[in-house]
């Protein structure tokens, strides 16, 4: 069968250019063995080992049966394995991935998880390139567990569990060669920092947050609110400006994030600011390694978590990866919007949260909340849900004709 014939008996309409080169060993591999990546016996060595299907057990292990039955998607799966041993390339190509349709009547899982089950074919992979560094029995467990994890997320947008590109695309994450490491409430992936902003420390490492450390915006253009020139609401470049940066042998100079208003988005100064370097130092600046944050949909969200899954991301990656050079711990996200401090108290989870950042403006579209807050189809704002205060007070931001903005922001907390 030719990787034409497989996809069209699919039902496949389109597949990356590089599948072509990498079909035939793919199906040398089923002709050998089948698909070894839904059999039971396979399943069960992941179970035991790495705990790695949580509450999706018996769904995991009863569509695998299902697709036993089912030679062409078998077949596909082994694809996929082969293809999901080179993330940068599918990550590259990512759009034209596509997954079979399900016919009508079918049951959706068998065909709605195949991907899942070709990145199980990773798993192994994964976990001796963790051992290798030394990283803690649980953690490669908690991270193993991810992939399940990922069944359950869909559910949270669809009403059933499923497995679409976006858990692809998510758990690529942890596959080889990256260091992704679930730790406590997070997943942390390290990488090479790329934002338009420079750090710096006082020398004599004195006070805390942001009297400790300055971040100053480097090679973008901001509207005249201090907001990324091009944001939401920041199209017209009436009185914008460029964050220019200066380096000399004695200082550097430029446009600092303005403080945190409670209620308000994060914002450059349009004040220029000198830092000298008999005071200042740099800790991050482009291509250092950092630190990506990412907040996966689980609670708890309490502060003593928080601050334990940040101690321990520390200390793991320098024992870990210390050729990485991890610098900092950076994030992006709607939730470290400090509009919503305007209605939520100062002591909430989230505002404390938030305090731990060193924050400023980035690009964004700000719709982020409606792949993590509200997470249904909607016609109008109107119809957005209301049934937690963040959810109610978000939607007035909209119907007001506003926007939640995504924000970035730095934590040094210790």
């Amino acid at each position: 069968m030719t990787l034409s014939s497989l996809l069209t008996a699919l039902g496949i309409t389109k597949h990356p250019v590089f599948w072509d080169a990498l079909y035939p060993a793919a199906a040398l591999e089923y002709a050998a063995q089948g698909c070894v990546y839904v059999s039971e016996a396979f399943l069960k060595a992941l179970d035991a080992e790495y705990d790695a299907f949580g509450e999706c057990r018996d769904v995991a292990f009863a569509t695998a049966a299902k697709i036993r039955e089912n030679e062409n998607l078998m077949r596909f799966i082994v694809v996929l394995a082969h293809a999901f041993k080179d993330p940068k390339s599918v990550y590259a190509d990512f759009a034209s991935i596509e997954l079979p349709p399900v016919p009508d009547g079918a049951d959706p899982l068998p065909y709605e998880l195949t991907a899942f089950y070709g990145l199980l074919s990773t798993v192994h992979a994964e976990a001796r390139a963790l051992r290798a560094r030394g990283v803690p029995e649980d953690i490669l467990r908690a991270t193993v567990q991810g992939h399940a994890f990922s069944i359950t997320v869909f559910r949270s947008r669809h009403d059933r569990l499923g497995y679409d590109t976006g858990r692809i695309s998510w758990c690529l994450n942890f596959a080889p060669p990256s260091n992704a490491l679930t730790i406590g409430r997070f997943t942390f992936a390290p990488s090479k920092f790329d934002y338009p902003v420079t750090v710096f420390e006082r020398i004599d490492g004195s006070g805390a947050g942001a009297e400790r450390y300055r971040v100053l915006m480097r090679g973008v253009k901001l509207h005249r609110t201090g907001l990324i020139l091009g944001s939401p609401g920041c199209e017209d470049e009436d009185g914008a400006y460029d964050a220019d940066f200066i380096e000399t042998n004695t200082y550097y100079e430029g446009y600092p994030p303005r403080p945190t208003v409670p209620g308000k988005p994060a914002s450059a100064d349009n004040v220029r600011i000198r830092l000298k370097k008999s005071e200042w130092r740099v800790v991050l600046q482009k291509d250092d390694g950092y630190l990506v944050t990412h907040i996966p949909e689980r609670w708890p969200f309490d502060h003593e978590t928080i601050l334990a899954s940040y101690r321990r991301a520390r200390e793991v990656y320098a024992r870990c990866y210390p050729d990485l050079g991890i610098r900092a711990l950076h994030c992006r996200t709607w939730l470290l919007a400090p509009q919503m401090q305007g209605f939520l108290k100062p002591d909430a989870n989230l505002v404390r949260f938030q305090n731990d950042y060193i924050l400023y403006p980035c690009v964004c579209n700000g719709k982020a909340v409606f792949s993590f807050l509200f997470l249904k189809p909607f016609e109008s704002y109107d119809e957005l849900p209301e049934n937690t205060t963040l959810q109610r007070e978000v939607k007035k931001i909209y119907l007001r004709g506003e926007v939640l903005y995504e924000t970035a922001g730095f934590n040094f907390t210790e």
